[in-house]
C-alpha cells in the first residue's frame, strides 16, 4: 500500500469520526437525551478504538519518513486526522476511567 492510499484511509476514517459526532447531536436533537446518551456510551468509544488502532497501524507504515514522523509529533495535531487521533486516544482514556470507577463502586 502507498503513501497515497494511506492518506486516503486515514482521511475518510477522520470524516467517519466526523460523522459519528453529528449524529450524536442530531439524534440528541430529534430523539432527546436518552438516544444520545447510548450513543455516547457505545458508539463513540467503539469508534475511537477504531481510529486509534487504525491511525497507528498505518501511520507507522508509511514510506516516507518525514510523514511517519510528523503523524505522531507537534505536526500531526495540527492536521484533521492527527488532532482527531489524539481526541480518540481522550475519549479511550476517559471512557476507561467511567468504566474502571464503575466496576470498582460495584466490587
Amino acid at each position: 500500500m502507498n503513501d497515497q492510499t494511506r492518506d486516503a484511509i486515514v482521511r475518510i476514517s477522520a470524516y467517519g469520526f466526523l460523522a459519528c459526532i453529528a449524529l450524536l447531536l442530531v439524534s440528541s436533537f430529534i430523539f432527546g437525551k436518552d438516544v444520545g446518551f447510548w450513543l455516547l456510551a457505545s458508539l463513540m468509544p467503539a469508534y475511537s478504538i477504531y481510529y486509534a488502532i487504525m491511525y497507528w497501524q498505518l501511520c507507522k507504515n508509511y514510506s516516507d519518513e518525514v510523514k511517519r514522523l510528523s503523524a505522531f509529533g507537534t505536526i500531526g495535531r495540527g492536521t484533521l486526522a492527527g488532532a482527531i487521533y489524539y481526541v480518540s486516544l481522550f475519549l479511550i482514556i476517559v471512557f476507561g476511567c467511567i468504566v474502571f470507577s464503575l466496576l470498582m463502586d460495584g466490587a
